[in-house]
């Protein structure tokens, strides 16, 4: 099994005194849950601060994963994310839009706590009518 890094978030302006050794990590543009931590062996993250892609992966200490579901539709709005789609189930999935980005947020429960997973990528051109040249090409 795969030995996991974990790194503290520390929030904009939030007092900067962290145990030395203690990875801190500032991820602009999204809310993160209060007492996550990022798996940093799973996270990956390009471009800059507000128009970044890659996918984040946290564990929380919630009880329940009700309360991170919670957190994410109460919060990603604060950052002008607009909630497209949800689906319940035992891992849920949030979806939501900001410009021409989109984020998915997926929320697993664990053993003891919750694996949050956020993946942040550029949104695709929007579906338009498309026909099937004689060449079997797509064509528009």
């Amino acid at each position: 099994m795969r030995r996991r890094e974990y790194g503290y978030f520390q929030r904009p302006g939030a007092n900067r005194g962290c145990p030395s050794g203690i990875n801190v990590l500032t991820i602009p543009d999204l809310p993160v849950p209060p007492g996550s931590q990022v798996v940093l062996t799973d996270t990956v993250i390009v471009g800059d601060d507000l128009s970044w892609t890659g996918q984040v992966v946290l564990v929380g200490d919630a009880s329940q994963p009700v309360q991170i579901v919670e957190f994410m539709r109460q919060n990603m709005p604060q950052y002008g994310w607009v909630e497209t789609a949800i689906v319940r189930s035992r891992r849920t999935s949030i979806t939501y839009v900001k410009g021409d980005r989109f984020a998915t947020v997926r929320i697993l429960p664990l053993t003891s706590g919750v694996e949050v997973d956020v993946v942040v990528a550029p949104a695709g051109r929007t579906a338009e009518k498309t026909t099937t040249g004689s060449q079997g090409f797509i064509s528009q």
